[in-house]
């Protein structure tokens, strides 16, 4: 098996694991924004929309670039927006924060299947 599959799984597996950890820390982010434990629901809606929605649009763009460098500058705006959120000072920031991580996301996963797809030998 190529070594190669293993490191998209784990990062598809990290990605993935993000977008859910979030809804058990939804009482705590109300406390600290002092907002309603519904409005801070909207960070997972807001994920939710962006990645379902930016995914396809993204992937159609990025279509005809190095897949490598397409998977390092997800993983780096990943990276990118969790540091983001985790500085970040108001809601809105959390939740811009979010939305870049729902575009990482979604990119990261398209092209981590399609690159898995081309790394398997025909059986």
């Amino acid at each position: 098996m190529d070594k190669r599959l293993i490191w998209l799984a784990l990062g598809s597996f990290t990605i993935a694991t993000e977008g859910f950890v979030i809804s058990s820390l939804l009482p705590d982010i109300a406390a600290d924004a002092a907002i309603s434990v519904p409005l801070a629901g909207t960070l997972i809606t807001a994920f939710a929309l962006a990645y379902a929605l930016g995914t396809p649009i993204l992937a159609t763009l990025t279509g005809e670039w190095d897949r490598r460098r397409v998977i390092l500058w997800t993983l780096v705006f990943f990276v990118l927006g969790n540091l983001a959120a985790a500085l970040s000072s108001s809601f809105e920031l959390l939740l811009i924060a979010r939305i870049v991580m729902a575009l990482s996301s979604g990119l990261f996963a398209a092209t981590a299947q399609g690159t898995a797809v081309a790394l398997v030998d025909d059986h």
